[in-house]
């Protein structure tokens, strides 16, 4: 409610009926949260459920990361972010500087405007600016690409079309060949063992994660789609952390834990590991000390520095 109505609204309940009339706005974003029970059949994120950016890996990403450096600066803004299949693939070091809980709130609002080409709202950051609004301005790219900005009043949304055309109207071919990566969200040229079927990667310290329900080409495991994939990882976390495992924290001792979980037709294991908890899914039949190794070997892959820039 204070995302989009602000907090002094809130307190000075002066017009009751203005307020829930105003608070509607809410709904979609509501509806949203409350779908993580059962998420539509094209949500592929796990960000409701995690608190936890959802992150895209491309090979493009420092590429874009210029881009949209001089973009921002352009707007007047240091607020800025590209996403690709609703998953950040770059953003300013500023747009890292915003609570966990305001860039949830942004993803979600979003999330209820995929068939818009644009928008331009005020929204108020619960955290960082309770009282004053900004301005979220989305803009879409390609039908996969689309950049968030948060800005103050200027520029028109008119002076920000200019501007998009002009920065990002020569980046289309990079766009493309990064969406190329989809459904895996990792580049191509990084090959995972054949049997993860699908895997979630969290960064507890930088509050980012990365995850694929289907990160080989040309999967073949038809009892398991992605939206089945999705489900039971969702279902293991929901099991699992907090209960049989902990998310490290600043005064954990990083020792390593595990839990694996074997069923008839998958298995299943998470690992907490210095700042990370990985979530795997494997078909069923193979031994727990392999699963380790996989999930270790795939842990190390996915957090490698030099190919993934995102922990």
């Amino acid at each position: 409610m204070v995302f989009f109505l602000g907090i002094e609204d809130l307190l000075n309940l002066k017009n009751v009926e203005r307020i829930k009339k105003e608070l509607k706005v809410c709904f979609p974003s509501i509806d949203t949260i409350l779908d993580g029970l059962s998420p539509r059949e094209e949500w592929d994120e796990f960000c409701d459920m995690t608190n936890c950016t959802d992150i895209f890996c491309c090979l493009e990403r420092q590429t874009f990361e210029g881009i949209l450096n001089c973009f921002t600066e352009s707007v007047g803004t240091v607020f800025g972010s590209l996403r690709i299949n609703s998953k950040v693939a770059a953003a300013t070091s500023n747009w890292w500087t915003l609570d966990s809980v305001e860039l949830l709130q942004i993803h979600l609002l979003l999330a209820n405007e995929k068939n818009s080409t644009g928008i331009d709202i005020p929204i108020y950051l619960p955290v960082r600016s309770p009282k004053t609004p900004f301005r979220l301005v989305y803009w879409k790219l390609t039908q996969h690409a689309d950049i968030c900005l948060l800005c103050g009043p200027t520029p028109s949304l008119a002076e920000l079309e200019k501007e998009v055309k002009r920065f990002w109207r020569t980046a289309f071919a990079l766009l493309k060949s990064a969406e190329s990566c989809y459904p895996a969200n990792i580049p191509q040229d990084v090959v995972l063992d054949k049997n993860v079927l699908s895997y979630l990667v969290i960064n507890t310290e930088k509050r980012r994660s990365l995850s694929s329900l289907s990160p080989h080409m040309g999967d073949d495991h038809s009892h398991l789609t992605p939206l089945r994939k999705r489900d039971i990882l969702r279902t293991f976390y929901k099991t699992v952390v907090g209960t049989m495992i902990c998310l490290p924290g600043p005064n954990d001792s990083h020792d390593s834990q595990e839990v694996f979980m074997n069923f008839e037709y998958y298995s299943l294991h998470a690992l907490v590991s210095e700042v990370y908890l990985i979530l795997t899914l494997y078909p069923s039949g193979l031994h727990n000390y392999y699963l380790r190794s996989i999930t270790k070997s795939t842990l190390k892959t996915l957090t490698n520095e030099k190919t993934f820039k995102w922990t």
